[in-house]
């Protein structure tokens, strides 16, 4: 490791200011998707400070929509649990991607800038690293960034969510793919990153949606969802009324944080040697694809104008917010014929 790349790992409070202000841009368009989850927790039946804590303890948008889908008076605990892990579980590539410079940060640190690290942040930081120069800042900074704006699009959303009912129809779907694919054009390019993307990215190949049917397989076989002595399945469920329900947002949040330390914990077993540092630089560019692929197969014409106007504005303006922009106003413009 040359004197260069030892000081990439530092970072201080100027440095997490100016990841805050880098990410804020971004964020605003956060702001409008956490008011959506805000108004459909509302719906579902959750108090205001079941939504908050969620949203300040998980900050985890897609894991925090499904697990609405499981809301009731009583919630499955394991099939919480599996599918909050699977798709979460993204993060422990993350982690392990960011672990050649982790390692050269204290147990303290290194896990703790983790602990909000989220698609758009580690992507920006994973960019900073690539190009030589410090990403910690923007990992930290960033993260704070999309999770204040996060939360208060929450709040927003529990008393004012009623103007961002359909954040599909908008668009806002689209603004993590829109920006992880501003920062792939605008990065790094090389024969490397051309295989990556070369390779078809077949939605039943993705290995999310992999990660999912494997879970729905181990769920079927674990013991605790086989039928008893009387012919029936035994489920362990918690109880989501008063304050039960905080017990299960504390459950989703400790599955979360599994799966954003999860990948760094595995990682201080392995060697970084020159063929591990080409492998987790190749994985990164993986991790892109298998999140914004499927949007490209699975998603509607909305989203593949979104991510084509993503990719040329890019292209052409070499910024990414207007580029991001462009993308979510093409899926909206779409959607509302």
């Amino acid at each position: 490791m040359t004197d260069a790349e030892s000081e990439l790992h530092h970072f201080d409070r100027r440095m997490v200011w100016a990841g805050f202000r880098q990410l804020a841009p971004i964020s605003i368009f956060v702001t409008l998707f956490g008011a959506a989850f805000g108004l459909a927790a509302v719906q579902t039946g959750l108090d205001d400070s079941v939504i908050l804590a969620m949203s300040a303890l998980v900050f985890a948008g897609a894991s925090q929509f499904a697990a609405l889908e499981l809301w009731g008076t009583h919630v499955p605990l394991f099939t919480l649990m599996i599918t909050v892990f699977a798709i979460n579980a993204r993060h422990l590539l993350m982690g392990a991607t960011l672990y050649p410079w982790l390692r050269q940060l204290s147990p303290g640190r290194r896990y703790g800038v983790m602990l909000i690290a989220s698609d758009a942040n580690w992507a920006m930081a994973m960019q900073a690293f690539n190009r030589n120069r410090p990403g910690f800042g923007l990992l930290l900074g960033g993260g704070l960034a999309l999770w204040s704006f996060w939360v208060v699009g929450s709040w927003l959303g529990i008393h004012f969510g009623s103007a961002v009912s359909d954040p599909k129809r908008l668009g806002l779907d689209m603004v993590m793919g829109c920006f992880l694919l501003a920062m792939v054009v605008g990065g790094e390019k090389n024969l490397r990153m051309l295989v990556i993307w070369s390779v078809p990215p077949a939605p039943r190949c993705s290995p999310f949606v992999t990660c999912r049917r494997t879970a729905t397989w181990w769920w079927a076989r674990w013991p605790a969802a086989q039928p008893g002595c009387c012919g029936r399945r035994k489920h362990v469920n918690l109880d989501a009324t008063g304050a039960g329900a905080l017990i299960v947002v504390l459950v989703i949040a400790l599955v979360t944080l599994a799966t954003r330390w999860g990948g760094v914990f595995i990682m201080t077993f392995v060697p970084i040697g020159d063929r591990a540092r080409q492998f987790i630089t190749a994985m990164s560019g993986s991790v892109l694809v298998a999140i914004v692929a499927p949007m490209a197969w699975q998603g509607d014409s909305g989203a593949r104008l979104a991510l084509l106007a993503t990719a040329v504005t890019m292209l052409v303006l070499k910024k990414p917010l207007p580029a991001i922009a462009a993308g979510i106003l093409a899926a909206a413009l779409v959607r509302q014929l």
